[in-house]
């Protein structure tokens, strides 16, 4: 899910506009090492806090068993740990495309 919100005067076209270069630049140039771990850490981050409660214990648990994967249960961090900028730019290359976009438009009501 990508989401943004606009700066007042800004068109949805431009913003759209926006998400659609900066993906394109993604597909094109990738990350540099320091923007991945950054957003690497963050997901660490919050995978670490959602390890807290029982609840979303309980939710991992069952989402994996829905998968067939239930081994991989405890391989999340792992496998976070070990994303290359080469594999993010073939993920976005693949599945952040146009072609596969669903776009919805929130448009809040005027004061």
């Amino acid at each position: 899910v990508i989401s943004g919100n606009l700066t007042k005067g800004i068109s949805l076209e431009k913003g759209e506009e926006a998400v659609w270069k900066e993906l394109k630049k993604l597909q094109t140039e990738g990350w540099q090492e320091k923007e991945l771990q950054k957003v690497i850490n963050k997901k660490l981050t919050a995978e670490v806090y959602t390890e807290m409660k029982s609840l979303n214990k309980a939710i991992k648990l069952a989402f994996f068993n829905t998968i067939d994967e239930l081994s991989e249960v405890n391989n999340t961090m792992t496998t976070l740990q070990s994303i290359t900028e080469h594999e993010v730019v073939e993920y976005a290359k693949s599945h952040l495309v146009e072609s596969k976009c669903s776009l919805l438009h929130y448009i809040s009501k005027q004061d």
